[in-house]
């Protein structure tokens, strides 16, 4: 997938995690210059395709299920205890 200049997304940050950000620069090598949220320029970091995805965000379903929903839809279904 082709992320543009200006996109939310999560990408892996320099410990492993995946943290909210947006893409600041698409490279001429592929790869793309992410701004994490909450963290000055010196944080950016540049990622491959790899280590980005669309934003995941948990909600909980009519019937109690937790949910993970992107821009594209429903992405995943946990059950709760």
């Amino acid at each position: 997938m082709a992320y543009s200049v200006g996109k939310k997304v999560q990408a892996v940050d320099e410990l492993g995690r995946w943290e909210a950000g947006k893409v600041k620069a698409v490279e001429q090598n592929g790869t793309y210059l992410v701004s994490f949220d909450g963290w000055g320029p010196e944080f950016d970091r540049n990622v491959s395709s790899d280590e980005l995805r669309e934003p995941i965000e948990p909600f909980v379903g009519e019937q109690g299920q937790v949910l993970l929903r992107s821009e594209s839809g429903i992405q995943a279904e946990m059950s709760c205890p």
